[in-house]
């Protein structure tokens, strides 16, 4: 037998995004960034740091002095 329009199942395929496969601290790397860039700041990496970018710049996992570590994020205000 046929199907008409009425007898149509519909089907919902529920497509995981990317975000989900993520650990907890890179999630919430990504639930800053995505803050940080509502509030107007410009998110970089450090190697592509361009602190011309905008008036504030937020760079990512800045590498400190050895020993130090990095830094999760060093804010740039009007340089």
């Amino acid at each position: 037998m046929a199907r008409t329009d009425s007898t149509r199942a519909a089907v919902v395929l529920l497509v995981p995004d990317a975000e989900d496969y993520l650990g907890p601290e890179a999630q919430a790397r990504v639930d800053i960034d995505r803050q940080l860039t509502a509030c107007g700041w410009t998110v970089q990496r450090h190697k592509q740091m361009n602190l011309g970018a905008g008036p504030g710049v937020a760079v990512r996992e800045f590498p400190m002095l050895e020993g130090h570590g990095d830094a999760d994020y060093l804010l740039f205000v009007d340089r």
